[in-house]
């Protein structure tokens, strides 16, 4: 199923997309009978931020995401028609019934409803938010227009669970700066059995040194947070989430593959060495985002296997 659709979709694009076709060209056969999954082309994940790659007519384009530019950095932009958000929403929901559970509990946004502003241009922190926050119930945007930390906002939150579990969901780096470090865990107390759903804002935290075991130990000792899950996914592959089990590893879905290469010759590694991420995934039709070489570096660990 993955090949055939990683064909299908590479002969998609290549023909609704001019430069994504003329990027490719040269890896373009006949009969487009790749190898694996390895030889299917892929495009570098910062070409979004220069070239304009969308496989759909500018009237059917519902909604435009932008990645969280860098300083002096262009951010990405991902064209949306109707079918790719639809094919979004409903993968996401089936991610967070398996990986969460089905039940839509009081929910905590340790963000800003400001950031939400303009829906028809979202960034990746608004699209993550739109997208997760319709499996909660009554969400409450925790942060005030400055982004720190609304304590009133956040006490409501906690009183609409009517002390069952509920969720807490928010990028890593505000999670850790507005509610890891805020000395409120004498005052805050979630209900027991809450979850803290997280993701994203890895490179500020690996520049305070803070690790995945620090954070998670933190928000467990201070806030008896005793599921803490963080997912991986970026803007560029809309709906690629790669959700974290109980042994700390991130597992890719039925739609999804992960590929390791070696930083310089791009070769394919072996399970267990570390390398850049290729992410594959077969969701999105309206942009050729199918199949890219991320920027970030880590290990595949086997496949259909945990330890």
């Amino acid at each position: 199923f993955m090949m055939r659709a990683m064909l299908e979709l590479t002969h998609f694009h290549a023909k609704a997309c001019e430069p994504f076709g003329r990027i490719i060209g040269t890896q373009l056969y006949d009969d487009f009978n790749y190898k694996n999954l390895g030889s299917v082309p892929f495009l570098p994940v910062n070409l979004f931020k220069s070239v304009e790659l969308k496989s759909i007519e500018d009237d059917k384009i519902q909604r435009i995401l932008r990645s969280s530019g860098t300083s002096g950095h262009k951010p990405s932009k991902i064209y949306l028609d109707r079918v790719t958000a639809k094919f979004q929403t409903q993968v996401l929901s089936s991610l967070m019934k398996f990986n969460v559970d089905e039940r839509r509990r009081s929910m905590a946004i340790i963000d800003s409803r400001n950031v939400l502003r303009n829906n028809s241009q979202m960034s990746a922190r608004a699209a993550g938010i739109a997208g997760f926050s319709v499996f909660g119930r009554k969400p409450v945007f925790c942060l005030d227009e400055t982004e720190k930390i609304d304590l009133s906002s956040l006490e409501q939150a906690i009183e609409n669970s009517d002390g069952e579990p509920m969720l807490i969901f928010g990028f890593t780096y505000l999670i850790w700066r507005e509610l890891a470090l805020s000395g409120l865990e004498s005052s805050i107390k979630f209900p027991e059995g809450s979850i803290l759903l997280h993701g994203g804002g890895w490179k500020r935290m690996v520049d305070d040194k803070v690790s995945p075991d620090i954070f998670k130990d933190t928000l467990k000792k201070k806030f008896g947070l005793t599921k803490v899950i963080n997912y991986y996914g970026m803007v560029e592959q809309v709906g690629s989430i790669y959700f974290e089990c109980d042994h700390g590893y991130l597992h890719a879905p039925d739609f999804s593959e992960i590929i390791v290469r070696d930083p310089s010759s791009l070769e394919i590694v072996t399970d267990v060495t570390p390398g850049i991420i290729q992410t594959l995934s077969t969701i999105q039709t309206s942009y050729p985002g199918h199949s890219l070489l991320t920027e970030d570096v880590g290990i595949r660990h086997g496949s259909d296997t945990c330890f």
